[in-house]
């Protein structure tokens, strides 16, 4: 079991995951080959001045894995609702307060959100309760449950191997103007367009622009790093 005092594990299943990774603030042509215990040894202040995060990037097929050691952009279901507008999102994280997000987002909707600690405020309990999973596992270890679900939705083991394998390393820098999510319209929504027809039920989803080229020929282009001056998390194996 992963024993880190604070992530964010987002799985996202996209056609596109070049522009998932603009989402997020990298640059899906710039980046590094790192390891899990590399990233967990960079600290806020390793980061270029022009950064205000870091993530690592691991290429699973359709899927992909995003892992952030701070400042979560992945906490925000906005962005998940962009970058899983036609595919699936499933984002854990957790603080060193132990507040932990669990969400999963469907095709820019989010199907369900919740404390992996109160499920009793669990919004999309009919999800959660579909899941190969029980109630009982939540709150016997929430953290192994949340990585089974990770699996049984991806496909994808996190494991000794996969922490040792290097992955894509991509620093993070502010989003400015670019796609903005499709408006996901409900059935509330729609009644009251159906009342008003002057409401808007939609709009463009436009897809930022950039470089678009196969995982095959994509080059990685290191940028220079800037040695840790001390690790921001410890982890451990059990």
């Amino acid at each position: 079991m992963i024993e880190i005092e604070t992530a964010c594990f987002t799985w996202i299943r996209t056609g596109d995951l070049d522009q998932a990774v603009q989402a997020f603030g990298g640059h899906p042509l710039v980046a590094e080959p790192e390891t899990f215990d590399g990233l967990f040894g960079i600290a806020p202040e390793d980061l270029p001045d022009d950064a205000t995060g870091v993530a690592l990037v691991a290429r699973h097929g359709e899927w992909a894995v995003i892992v952030e050691p701070f400042a979560f952009r992945g906490l925000s279901e906005t962005l998940l609702g962009q970058v899983a507008a036609k595919g699936e999102a499933f984002r854990v994280a957790w603080t060193i307060n132990m507040a932990t997000f669990v969400s999963y987002v469907r095709d820019g909707e989010v199907v369900a959100s919740f404390d992996a600690l109160d499920l009793d405020g669990a919004r999309g309990r009919e999800w959660l309760d579909g899941l190969p999973v029980s109630e009982a596992d939540w709150r016997a270890d929430w953290k192994s449950t949340a990585f089974a679900v990770a699996e049984h939705l991806s496909g994808v083991v996190i494991d000794d191997d996969w922490t040792v394998r290097p992955h894509a390393l991509h620093w993070l820098r502010p989003v400015t103007g670019g796609a903005r999510p499709a408006l996901q319209v409900d059935g509330r929504m729609r009644a009251i367009a159906a009342i008003d027809p002057a409401s808007p039920t939609s709009s463009p989803n436009p897809h930022p622009t950039g470089c678009r080229r196969s995982s095959a020929s994509r080059p990685v282009w290191p940028w220079p790093r800037r040695a840790s001056t001390a690790p921001w998390s410890r982890r451990r194996w059990a």
